[in-house]
């Protein structure tokens, strides 16, 4: 299975971690709500923030998403930084580039939404 690219940063500080939302919810004309589980468990979402990333970088993760795993659709090994566990996780949608001026040369930032699989 492929591994998220090794970068010459790493992300900012803090990542964002989130639980999605596993609950259908209908709300009933009482008043009340009725619900379930939609999921037999729940996944975690990670957002990963890069700013000052070069070329190389922007070039590397835009090979990864397009090539390596077709566009977003294929799963992926990503390291979470906290415990170094391996997390198998798959993009939520494509990254989207910044093109920022830091110091004397033109870097890239994005952000980086991961979901657990």
């Amino acid at each position: 299975m492929p591994t998220f690219p090794t970068l010459s940063i790493t992300p900012n500080y803090p990542l964002k971690e989130d639980r999605e939302d596993a609950v259908i919810r209908s709300e009933m004309e009482g008043g009340y709500s009725i619900t379930r589980r939609r999921f037999s468990r729940t996944r975690r979402l990670f957002t990963l923030e890069y700013k000052n990333l070069t070329q190389t970088d922007k070039d590397l993760l835009t090979t990864f998403f397009d090539d390596t795993t077709d566009g977003g659709g294929g799963i992926f090994d990503w390291i979470e930084p906290a415990s170094t566990t391996v997390v198998v996780v798959r993009f939520t949608k494509p990254p989207i580039f910044s093109l920022d001026f830091f110091g004397d040369e033109y870097r890239y930032s994005t952000n980086i939404e991961l979901q657990e699989q």
